[in-house]
């Protein structure tokens, strides 16, 4: 092969990232380009105004990779947003690709190899992109190492296509309120020059839909190849739906969970104008943006809509399911009802828990410590990660995270820990790995200061991890005895959640989206999923 062959075979690919304040995992990032088999990478990295050690980590990056690597940032070091970062970091790019990695993802070793390889041989092709795998394993529990799971494509894998159905879907899935089909940017790559002609990303989308509106443009302008493979690992942050940016744009008051909301309507005004300015579009994607409008237009209509199409669905999908389960074909009779199905087979409906939005267990738990929020302040230490301790510990002067199976170190002498104690300590999903309950139970109590709270959580009806150590489960008034003897003297409450709709649908894989709000709030004590206790020792 000559030299010029050779430069042809392995083009230049500009990896493009682009952080701010992400201290806890842009170096998983960054040591995930370090590790791809493929060599001939560049790094345009820009720093979008970060305070904290980030930028030392990003520099230190940059010494170990001298001539392949580009630390850029925005004059006097502004924080100007996520599109206007992105061009900065197109505009520096040499590259005959471009890949992009999120500062809180991962690629996989062979992504950069693999997808430079296909576009090779594709020149027609000018995006290519597969689904990630949502990320949960790095917490350290073993539930969340069950919960990984892959992204919903919205397309049959494996073809080329052309902007309607993939925009048509992409449009669907926005307003639907379910997992979007927009390509997650850690998974893409990209020709330079689409870029150029797809006019960048828009400036004026600093934290939400900055990506989306790049792809509606992109997708007008080539065709798209849309894969089965999976090349990066989206980190799911632990006990959150949304992203950083979307907790940000909630606190903001910009966002809501149902998806009624100002970033939305504005992201698909500016699709639409997209797609309406280039025309010659088909039918159905002309239907689909009239359908996707009538959310703001007309929002006593759209209702009747969905919940004619979801009967339709929600039909379908249980008559199938029954039939599968009952061992009945189409056309036969089937006696029962459609909630029959939960009772006609011996597994359950979703085995991995995660595919039905927020588990169950997830939601009890963040509600039971929103509720103790008061008392997550001064020094607090938290069990696997400090997800909880953040979101609600307002008043906290410092957090430290313990490992799951860290009570014998920390007692040990030896341990930085040792001498320490806590204001609050946050033991949740722990209880049911530690061989010696009540030791765990002692030792950790022992850590807190006179006043210090305990938040715990203990299983009762949750589906047992096989292999996984999970050793335990609870029932409210063995709590009770339990927490009577290892704490004497102490202010204790226990609160159950969980009844029998819950119980039966957590064994089942169902999750939020599954459930209203009065079913999940509803509490049986007979019946109970979780038992949270908040332990307060004496002054």
């Amino acid at each position: 092969m000559t030299a010029s062959a050779a430069g042809e075979a392995s083009p230049l690919v500009s990896c493009m990232m682009i952080f701010f304040n992400a201290e806890r995992f842009i170096g998983e990032a960054l040591s995930s380009i370090e590790a791809q088999t493929y060599g001939n990478w560049e790094l345009v990295i820009v720093d979008d105004g970060s305070t904290d050690a980030s930028r030392a980590i990003v520099e230190d990056f940059t010494r170990r990779h001298s001539g392949r690597v580009r630390l850029l940032e925005h004059e006097d070091r502004q924080n100007r947003g996520k599109s206007v970062s992105r061009n900065l970091a197109v505009a520096s790019a040499s590259g005959a690709y471009v890949a992009m990695l999120d500062a809180d993802d991962a690629w996989l070793p062979h992504k950069l190899a693999e997808q430079v390889s296909f576009m090779n041989d594709r020149p027609d092709v000018a995006m290519l992109y597969g689904p990630v795998s949502f990320w949960y394993s790095w917490t350290g529990r073993p539930r969340d190492s069950l919960c990984r799971h892959v992204s919903r494509l919205g397309v049959e894998p494996g073809r080329t296509y052309d902007p309607d159905l993939l925009l048509t879907r992409l449009l669907r899935s926005t307003v639907s309120g379910y997992e979007s089909t927009s390509p997650y940017p850690s998974a893409v790559m990209v020709r330079r020059e689409i870029f150029e002609e797809a006019g960048g990303f828009d400036d004026d989308f600093r934290l939400l839909f900055d990506d989306t509106v790049f792809f509606v443009k992109a997708f007008l302008k080539c065709r798209v190849f849309v894969s089965d493979k999976i090349w990066a690992l989206y980190r799911v942050h632990p006990d959150e739906t949304y992203s950083p940016s979307y907790e940000t744009a909630m606190q903001k008051g910009e966002w809501t969970a149902d998806g009624l909301s100002a970033p939305t309507r504005r992201f698909l005004e500016r699709a639409v104008s997209y797609i309406r300015a280039v025309g010659g579009v088909s039918l159905g994607l002309r239907l689909t943006v009239i359908f996707v409008m009538l959310r703001y237009t007309h929002p006593r209509l759209l209702p009747v809509l969905e919940l004619s199409l979801s009967i339709h669905r929600t039909a379908k999908g249980w008559m199938s399911r029954l039939r599968r389960l009952t061992g009945h074909r189409s056309g036969e009779g089937m006696p029962g009802s459609l909630d029959g199905a939960i009772l006609a087979g011996t597994q359950p409906l979703f085995p991995r828990e995660g595919n039905r939005g927020k588990a169950l267990d997830r939601i009890f738990a963040l509600d039971f410590c929103r509720s103790w929020s008061e008392r997550i302040r001064g020094d607090v230490l938290e069990f696997g990660d400090d997800a909880k301790a953040r979101q609600f510990g307002r008043d906290a002067s410092s957090i430290r995270i313990a490992p799951m199976d860290g009570i014998p170190a920390m007692l040990d002498g030896s341990a930085s820990m040792a001498q320490r104690t806590f204001d609050c300590i946050i033991a949740i999903d722990v209880i049911q790995y530690q061989p010696d309950v009540r030791a765990f139970l002692e030792g950790v109590t022992g850590l807190l200061k006179p006043g210090g709270s305990l938040l715990v959580s203990f299983p009762g009806l949750l589906p047992l991890l096989e292999g996984q150590g999970d050793l335990w489960r609870f029932t409210p008034d063995g709590v009770r005895r339990l927490l009577a003897k290892v704490c004497p003297g102490a202010d204790i409450e226990i609160v159950t959640y969980g009844n029998a709709a819950t119980a039966a649908g957590i064994q089942h894989g169902l999750g939020e989206r599954d459930f209203g709000p009065e079913l999940l709030q509803a509490s049986d004590l007979t019946r109970a999923v979780m038992i949270m206790a908040r332990i307060t020792k004496a002054d």
